[in-house]
């Protein structure tokens, strides 16, 4: 990816995603515990870029907390599924 974005241009960016799942807690709560942990999420994977020779300035970071789930949560390999980052080269 970094080799691409280097060839080609554009900004890196990284979304952070979280499962459903947090300990019982009003529902404000449950989506700013979730938003942190997404945010944190999404910083780690763009350290661990800028590590590889990414400038952190072509970087952009987003939290998406468990907005966006692409696996059922009925058993914990779903949920782990949900716990990710995405990564995207916009042009």
């Amino acid at each position: 990816m970094a080799k691409l974005r280097s060839e080609k241009g554009g900004t890196l960016r990284v979304v952070g995603h979280a499962s459903m799942r947090t300990k019982p807690m009003d529902p404000d709560r449950h989506a700013k515990v979730n938003e942190g942990i997404s945010i944190a999420r999404a910083n780690a994977v763009a350290g661990q870029l800028t590590r590889l020779g990414v400038k952190r300035e072509v970087i952009v970071v987003n939290a998406r907390g468990d907005a966006d789930p692409v696996y059922y949560e009925v058993m914990e390999t779903g949920e782990a599924g949900n716990r990710r980052a995405d990564i995207y080269l916009d042009f």
